[in-house]
């Protein structure tokens, strides 16, 4: 018995460990579109994820969900790729491991 809750233990403390990231400081170019994507609407969260050693920034409105298009944003505040609408996937989807974004701000 003394097993099985050390067991249910085990896997409880190491299922509620959330993934973090270190987030540097946007440039101000960058700052400034996260904080303007904050105010739109159809805002639902921005992601971030270490990519070639570079931070990218996924502003997600869940557009692609209805065939919209939805922007990831490199360190130097220019758009690295778009993902979703009616097309194939660009080649630059298959940079991410879209189990490995990390929200850094939500709605």
């Amino acid at each position: 018995m003394k097993n099985l809750l050390f067991i249910c233990f085990a896997i409880l403390a190491t299922s509620c460990c959330k993934k973090t990231i270190e987030v540097n400081d946007p440039s101000p170019c960058l700052a400034a579109k996260l904080e303007e994507f904050k105010l739109q609407s159809d805002a639902v969260s921005i992601r971030t994820q270490l990519v070639g050693g570079e931070t990218h920034y996924w502003l997600n409105t869940d557009a692609r969900a209805y065939d919209g298009l939805e922007y990831i944003l490199g360190e130097n505040c220019d758009t690295v790729c778009s993902i979703g609408g009616l097309r194939l996937p660009p080649a630059c989807e298959s940079e991410y491991n879209f189990d490995d974004w990390v929200i850094i701000w939500q709605k």
